[in-house]
């Protein structure tokens, strides 16, 4: 399956790859949800951060694509923005021995080994900053 990805600014990509939990039926009402999810890596001081990742199964395109931008870094931080957008976080971190990065709220809904939880705005990553709204969840931003 090929997946297009697009480079956003210097050391900045986002690609978007079809759910594996998306159903016809979840297009529809009154919350409509996306075939397709984004998903978005940033490299900066010698770390490859990961924001909701998806590798799609059998796609050796995209892992050649992480293979090489993760090659020279450091470090690897899977950042979440909710548990249900682990999709290919345990791959990756067992791929590149990656930190999973989370919000403590959503840590226990989480079946990754050693990710590790946040409970306020922190700085996930250099250039990464974890935001978490009052009664609203988390967001991401690079």
């Amino acid at each position: 399956m090929r997946v297009a990805t697009e480079r956003l600014a210097a050391n900045l990509w986002r690609w978007t790859a079809p759910s594996p939990h998306w159903t016809p039926a979840s297009a529809e009402g009154a919350d409509p949800w996306p075939r397709d999810v984004g998903c978005v890596l940033y490299v900066r001081d010698g770390t490859a951060t990961l924001i909701d990742p998806l590798v799609p199964d059998g796609d050796d395109e995209r892992w050649a694509f992480l293979d090489a931008r993760v090659a020279g870094a450091d470090r690897v931080v899977v950042a979440l923005a909710a548990p249900w957008h682990r999709r290919s976080a345990a791959e990756i971190a067992a791929r590149y021995g990656a930190e999973v990065a989370i919000h403590r709220a959503g840590l226990e809904r989480l079946a990754i080994s050693g990710a590790r939880a946040f409970d306020a705005d922190i700085a996930v990553a250099p250039g990464v900053e974890a935001l978490v709204p009052p009664a609203r969840g988390l967001s991401l931003r690079p």
